[in-house]
């Protein structure tokens, strides 16, 4: 069964959405029988525990100030994948119920903005995982990652991979040989030697990032 082990408020440190306010969800996995509900309860409460209520009523409003960031690992497991709907479900009912409050017609109401974030590994195929998201962040480091599961992300109409590694050259070199990777590429320095990834970028023509260190970014 999933469990909510940590909800954090911060900017987004990179990728698309790139310096936006979110509430990042990490959700991990403990054993026994999941209960209908209960992941989505626990979430509320561990808001309410976080004193992040406004910040929780403003991503689900429909106003797109706040996201949300779901960690991946656990949650697009096969085993899982129910109790997941139960909770993307529970979530969805929140979200029109504050928009209806707030006198908004069925034509305004908007669902809240998710975001998944985490390496890829593992392939979802009929459950079709990644789609549940506005956006999808592959995060790859020392090349190390699931094939099927990368080109299953890479196949969401709004998902970004993200290189985050000392050896960035020979990844992206293997990375272009085997995915269509289109405009979907971005290299994140992580504390690398910056004049020399800005100018591999700039002659590769890749997308840059840089990844900070300050506490009012959240950790990818």
């Amino acid at each position: 069964m999933l469990q909510i082990n940590n909800i954090n408020y911060g900017l987004i440190p990179f990728g698309p959405a790139n310096g936006q306010p979110a509430i990042q969800i990490d959700i991990t996995e403990t054993e026994g029988d999941w209960e209908k509900g209960k992941l989505f309860s626990d979430f509320k409460n561990m808001i309410e525990d976080k004193g992040l209520n406004q910040e929780y009523i403003t991503a689900i409003n429909g106003s797109l100030k706040n996201f949300l960031v779901f960690n991946g690992g656990y949650i697009e497991k096969e085993n899982n994948y129910n109790e997941w709907d139960d909770f993307h479900i529970a979530l969805s009912k929140d979200s029109v119920h504050t928009q209806t409050s707030l006198k908004l017609t069925p034509d305004k109401l908007k669902p809240p903005f998710c975001i998944w974030v985490g390496h890829p590994t593992w392939f979802t195929g009929k459950n079709n995982f990644y789609q549940y998201f506005n956006c999808a962040y592959a995060i790859v480091r020392n090349g190390n990652y699931a094939q099927l599961a990368l080109q299953e992300i890479i196949n969401h109409q709004f998902s970004t991979v993200c290189i985050l590694s000392e050896v960035y050259k020979k990844i992206i070199k293997e990375l272009l040989g085997k995915f269509n990777l289109a405009h979907k590429l971005i290299v994140v320095n992580d504390n690398n030697n910056e004049d020399k990834m800005l100018e591999y970028c700039l002659d590769s023509k890749l997308k840059y990032n840089f990844n900070s260190n300050s506490k009012q970014f959240l950790k990818f």
